[in-house]
């Protein structure tokens, strides 16, 4: 990492490099070497961006940026956005992260969002400009690092209040804690559709409302289709508790690991020996009735 060219894997597009931006000398950062200073020069916009990272089509990427600046003025903003190019290196789209002078100035800021990669893009690049508004807005911004990394595809959904459910009915885990790439359906078919051919780990698990009757059993079943449930097929067998006793509570367990295509739908389906319904317990906080699952590798 030298100071006459930018640092490794940066490249300048828009401004002079040593005149309107350079490796600072005075000002470290954290990352172990000299941080970019973009210096008090009228031109607008001075802009840096990263090589091309790969990406995948709907892969969520964290999106992470340090910067600061000397002053904070209305029309003195930083950007900081990640930059979406296809499979042949064109550029497709962006997304912002960061567009506002900073909050405090001479104080080092850190900025993060989750992102994800458009349908039709294969690399994503970090970008960091410099704006200002011309003479009289000219101010010292500096870059200590910025980047984008990869996160797991993964979701969890769950029952928010109890529900009474015939045998044989879908369990409808109708809210979220989390779903990158919102993969799971909780507001009308409480499905999940594989984004992304590879291979997924899948797991779920409820609990009723101690009202199971003795030697009758409660058990979660996984139902595959391929072709929007016009024919399904048994993916996993649950635990199958019985209740040894009258108003019983039982923990029901289900789980899959296997390789599944890009649209591949998976189903929860509740089933008992009660006759009429059975209630599964649900609470704002996800713990007693959910469905999650994340990407464990691509093919």
């Amino acid at each position: 990492m030298g100071t006459s060219n930018p640092p490794n894997g940066w490249a300048i597009i828009s401004g002079t490099w040593g005149d309107d931006v350079d490796q600072d000398t005075s000002q470290t950062g954290t990352t172990g070497g000299f941080c970019m200073k973009f210096l008090e020069t009228a031109v607008s916009p001075v802009r840096l961006d990263y090589q091309l990272i790969p990406a995948a089509p709907g892969q969520p990427m964290l999106a992470f940026y340090r910067f600061m600046a000397h002053e904070n003025g209305a029309n003195q903003k930083v950007s900081a956005d990640i930059l979406w190019y296809d499979e042949d290196k064109n550029f497709d789209s962006s997304t912002t992260v960061y567009f506002s002078p900073v909050d405090t100035v001479d104080t080092w800021q850190t900025e993060m969002m989750i992102v994800t990669c458009p349908t039709d893009c294969a690399f994503a690049a970090p970008s960091f400009t410099r704006t200002n508004a011309g003479a009289g807005d000219e101010y010292f911004a500096y870059l200590d690092y910025a980047g984008v990394i990869p996160i797991t595809r993964s979701f969890r959904a769950f029952q928010d209040g109890n529900t009474a459910y015939a045998s044989g009915s879908v369990v409808e885990f109708d809210a979220e804690e989390f779903d990158y790439v919102g993969m799971y359906d909780n507001a009308a078919d409480y499905d999940w559709t594989c984004p992304a051919s590879g291979v997924w780990v899948l797991q779920s698990g409820a609990v009723n409302n101690s009202d199971l009757d003795t030697d009758n059993y409660a058990d979660l079943i996984m139902y595959w289709s391929d072709d929007d449930w016009t024919s399904s097929d048994v993916l996993a067998y649950g635990t199958k508790p019985h209740a040894p006793s009258d108003d019983y509570q039982v923990h029901m367990l289900c789980g899959y690991i296997g390789y599944f295509n890009r649209g591949d739908k998976v189903k929860v389906y509740f089933y008992h020996g009660n006759g009429g319904n059975l209630t599964l317990l649900g609470t704002a906080a996800g713990i007693h009735t959910w469905f999650s699952g994340f990407e464990l590798g691509q093919r």
